[in-house]
């Protein structure tokens, strides 16, 4: 198989098992797909170039748009963490000091777009994610963001120990970043 069928069948194998987990994985079981979409999107974008990326991008959403359309804003999330894991530089992977700040900025990063995507899907969609979260907190915000602080933290620290595991291991067998 040439080069450009087997970015096509990568891309096309990738986007079938997010569509099967963001169909399978919902609601309060979509911390599963906060930590398992994110690496498949940077095992993809390590073997994409800059231009099929986007390809790539584009094909995921309209894919999702008409399979899955609430998940759509948690996707875009997902994009930009996927990207965040693609600028973890295997040396510095290897520095647990600069481990640990790397899961300080993913969950600096993952939950405010957690927050984002759950508000936006209830905006644009008429879901009620958010109140209904509330609702269960008691109203105390302060408590919901704590939750979802934590949330984050783990689904981060289990991001950066997979993404160093793989990154280890050689997973990702070539590198066009």
């Amino acid at each position: 198989m040439n080069e450009v069928s087997s970015r096509i069948a990568t891309s096309a194998l990738f986007i079938a098992l997010i569509v099967v987990f963001a169909h399978l994985f919902q609601g309060m079981l979509n911390g599963i797909n906060a930590l398992v979409i994110p690496i498949a999107i940077g095992i993809v974008f390590v073997r994409l170039k800059n231009k099929d990326r986007t390809l790539f991008v584009l094909a995921l959403i309209l894919t999702l748009g008409f399979l899955r359309p609430r998940q759509l804003v948690f996707m875009v999330a997902y994009l930009i963490i996927g990207r965040f894991l693609l600028q973890l530089e295997a040396p510095s992977l290897q520095n647990r000091k600069r481990t640990g700040a790397h899961v300080l900025v993913l969950t600096l990063l993952s939950m405010p777009l957690y927050l984002g995507s759950i508000v936006l899907t209830d905006l644009i969609l008429g879901t009620n994610i958010f109140q209904i979260s509330m609702t269960v907190f008691g109203g105390a915000f302060l408590k919901y963001g704590s939750v979802l602080l934590l949330q984050s933290f783990m689904i981060s620290a289990a991001q950066v120990f997979l993404w160093k595991r793989i990154v280890k291991t050689n997973v990702i067998l070539y590198k066009n970043v």
